[in-house]
């Protein structure tokens, strides 16, 4: 026990020390002080930790201020072109996209950025273009290589976001150059059922133009569940699941189960209608990481405890050997709930979880 709480104070030490040097560098890269960033720096600040409100690295910083001096120099200095950070957990030449910055994206991409990177949600600086509306910089992203058709969770296309967020322009640029106008969501929405559920009129009118039909065809109840667990509606989760809904369906992108949305949401009432419903206790995602790795990563412990009771795997490991006591690094109450129920860096032999001790 005293070597876990010296190992914890350490490391919390350690944080502290380098959130205070994250806001130093932050601030001197969104003024553009080359000199105050280079001080940070040869300080041995890592160029690519991200700040604790958003999770920006100070390339993500650069991008969102404006600087593409500040930008050249932590490149120079060996920032990672393509890391990721920020609320969307993309890359900056996606935030670049996004706010319609051409110089940058440009500049982004002369470096090596690859333009069909995908953010956490699986969308891609030309989904972030769509989005944010700027024609040239999708114009830009296309011209260097980016995937016109690409599908993000769920399974929007750009055409999709440009529909949803009524910026024909981009739509007429994605169509001309080989979007499918009819391409589905999971939830069977065509852009053009998009646009008209929003009452965008002039994408409507576009993409009928180019010979869309709206396919309107009803969602199927397990991407109900999908969506339902993904927004927290319980009511309307268990009304998938009791309308026939397969309740380990899977996501596209993630691989990801409505049970391991929720764990990753925190939401413990939602766990427990799945658990409930005989969900898959360890399923994992597409890297292997089950519902106890996302619950000891967010220290959800009331989870974590409810999936141990429940027949977690407590040394469970993912894709990269990872066990979910190696993702609760940082949390002294987790990792000694998953020590006390058996938890282990090493193979261990198996045992019985379902402890009726357990509360939650």
């Amino acid at each position: 026990m005293e070597k876990l709480i010296a190992v914890f104070v350490v490391g919390l030490l350690s944080a502290i020390t380098q959130v205070a040097a994250t806001g130093e560098l932050h601030d001197a890269v969104c003024e553009g002080d080359l000199k105050e960033i280079t001080r940070n720096i040869d300080g041995g600040f890592d160029l690519n930790s991200q700040d604790s409100k958003y999770g920006e690295t100070p390339l993500h910083k650069a991008v969102l201020c404006d600087q593409v001096s500040a930008a050249e120099l932590l490149l120079i200095k060996g920032a990672e072109v393509d890391v990721e950070g920020g609320r969307i957990v993309g890359t900056p030449l996606y935030v670049a996209a996004y706010r319609g910055n051409i110089v940058i994206a440009k500049f982004l991409i002369n470096q090596g950025a690859n333009v069909n990177a995908r953010a956490k949600d699986g969308s891609t600086p030309l989904h972030a273009a769509a989005f944010g509306g700027d024609v040239s910089v999708a114009k830009l992203l296309i011209d260097m290589g980016a995937d016109v058709n690409s599908k993000k969770r769920f399974g929007a296309t750009p055409l999709h976001r440009a529909a949803e967020y009524n910026n024909a322009l981009v739509a007429e640029l994605l169509i001309q150059r080989g979007a499918k106008i009819d391409a589905k969501t999971q939830g069977n929405m065509t852009p053009l059922d998009m646009a008209v559920s929003l009452g965008h009129k002039k994408v409507a009118k576009l993409l009928k133009t180019h010979g869309s039909k709206s396919i309107e065809t009803p969602p199927s109840q397990d991407y109900l569940l999908l969506m339902a667990t993904f927004e927290n509606e319980l009511k309307k989760a268990k009304q998938a699941l009791d309308k026939g809904a397969y309740v380990d369906t899977k996501e596209p992108f993630s691989g990801g189960t409505p049970l391991n949305f929720a764990v990753s949401q925190g939401d413990l009432s939602m766990v427990k209608l799945l658990l409930d419903y005989s969900a898959d206790v360890n399923g994992g995602m597409q890297d292997d990481a089950t519902p106890l790795h996302n619950a000891a990563k967010q220290d959800h412990l009331s989870i974590a405890r409810l999936l141990i009771k429940k027949g977690a795997n407590i040394n469970a490991r993912n894709m990269s050997g990872e066990t979910p006591l190696d993702w609760a690094v940082g949390s002294r109450d987790m990792s000694e709930l998953l020590i006390k129920y058996g938890a282990s860096n090493n193979q261990s032999p198996e045992h019985d979880w379902n402890n009726p001790d357990l509360e939650y």
